[in-house]
């Protein structure tokens, strides 16, 4: 009975929805798979590859769990050689984070304190040996990297690689302009600074308008060249416009010192990027250590952070290479993710990943697909602690809101995928059941679509 239910849900509602005039063709595909038999006891294409957004993190976070383990974390080397203060970056996410704050610069520099007497004059040198090849992922729309969601990765990342731009707005339909300065608590002395918030100067091209929420986004990559367009509130002194980071680098390097000098250390006389590896005598002072991997991915999964994401499939690319400075890329990375999906999924015709966190528009999967990795991840030793990480319909992370209120509240689990055209969720029902509903140009509203998909689980979670 249930199998029939959501069958003929799903064909009549889809075939409505099929008739509705759209520039783009509309697709679904949708499974719900029992986890002991592995039967599909509700489809609606089952085999369809389409774009399932940050759905793409479930298959990350998982593939870092098994190969990484939980207990997993990153490292950020500090050490001395001919008085000079040396730091490896081996692209630690946390550091400085909302998420997680308690990975301050000043954590990080009260386990170093005392470890080195740095001389009057001594030079901070950066090595970065973690990143090989190009620095940016590929398949990724250039016009979502200058924004907060796409902040790209790298050896050192610092404030999840986020910066605010201040707007002031006046009368609608004028010209907005960028505030610079904002007063801010450093983590110098507990003292009040004046600190350059706006990391650095972009072209404005953004109107006042009369509504309360923005439009405005921030297009290009780097420190240069960069500008914010769109709209937002008239009338608004210091309008927060959240936008990557141009050079999170020189930031690491800016509140790494700021930290050492308030623990009374002087300020180094030269600053060196990319320094050569020293051939000397090398003294490591500390292995400073991220938040264990399985609390990344919790932050991972239920707030879908594309950071974190990134930072897990790179440490991917690194598993397995010996030595504490490990080595990745983009390319070791991605080969290492579809190596695990190779053994996880059974279908001949594989998914399609371009990137882990699910940012690019060219990653494609069918709901048969997730539904068959979400079962095999059920018979690994790593479930419950994979479990853990999910969201819970109707309580927590960004299913807090989905299918709030009715039978399927504290009963299904799981992580929800959305961007332009795309709106997608894939979990656990009951621990009993797999699913993943996957809509590509979806004419309804995203609010329709996400009561629809509510509905069509409930059957299964009585």
């Amino acid at each position: 009975m249930k199998y029939l239910y959501l069958t003929l849900l799903l064909v009549l509602t889809l075939s409505v929805k099929a008739q509705v005039s759209s520039s783009l063709e509309t697709s679904q595909t949708a499974v719900i798979m029992d986890l002991k038999t592995g039967e599909i006891v509700a489809s609606y294409n089952p085999y369809q590859m389409l774009t399932p957004a940050s759905l793409t993190k479930l298959v990350t976070t998982a593939a870092a769990l098994e190969y990484l383990g939980t207990d997993f974390t990153f490292k950020t080397v500090f050490g001395v050689g001919d008085g000079n203060l040396y730091i490896e970056g081996q692209g630690d996410p946390t550091i400085g984070s909302k998420y997680f704050p308690e990975c301050t610069f000043s954590s990080v520099v009260s386990q170093l304190k005392g470890k080195f007497q740095p001389n009057a004059k001594y030079e901070l040198r950066l090595r970065e040996y973690y990143f090989e090849g190009a620095p940016y992922i590929s398949k990724r729309l250039w016009e979502d990297m200058g924004n907060y969601y796409g902040a790209p990765y790298g050896a050192y990342n610092v404030d999840d690689n986020t910066q605010i731009v201040h707007l002031t707005s006046g009368a609608v339909g004028k010209m907005c302009r960028q505030s610079y300065w904002q007063e801010c608590t450093a983590e110098t002395n507990h003292q009040t600074v004046k600190h350059l918030v706006d990391d650095e100067e972009m072209d404005i091209f953004v109107k006042a308008y009369e509504g309360r929420s923005d439009s405005a986004y921030v297009y290009g990559i780097g420190t240069s060249g960069r500008y914010v367009s769109g709209a937002i509130p008239s009338n608004v002194t210091g309008y927060h416009v959240k936008a990557s980071m141009g050079d999170p680098k020189q930031a690491f390097v800016d509140r790494f010192i700021e930290s050492l000098g308030g623990a009374g250390y002087v300020r180094p006389s030269k600053v060196v990027f990319d320094a050569p590896e020293f051939k000397g005598s090398y003294r490591v002072l500390l292995r400073y250590e991220s938040p264990k991997l399985i609390d990344i991915i919790r932050v991972t999964n239920q707030k879908s952070i594309n950071l974190f994401a990134d930072a897990v499939c790179f440490a991917l690319g690194a598993e397995g290479k010996s030595g504490y400075m490990f080595h990745s890329s983009w390319d070791a990375s991605m080969t290492r993710l579809r190596q695990y999906v190779d053994k996880t999924i059974p279908t001949e015709v594989k998914p399609v990943f371009y990137d882990g966190a699910g940012l690019s528009p060219m990653n494609a999967i069918s709901a048969y697909q997730m539904a068959s990795m979400l079962r095999y991840i059920s018979q690994q030793p790593y479930y419950e602690a994979y479990r853990s990480t999910l969201a819970v319909a109707g309580r927590s992370g960004t299913l807090a809101s989905f299918g709030k209120g009715t039978a399927i509240e504290g009963k299904v689990i799981g992580k929800s995928g959305s961007m332009t055209g795309v709106t997608a969720y894939a979990g656990y029902i009951l621990n009993k059941y797999a699913f993943c509903i996957i809509f590509n140009h979806d004419p309804k509203q995203r609010s329709e679509q996400r009561i629809d998909m509510s509905q069509w689980l409930m059957e299964w979670a009585r």
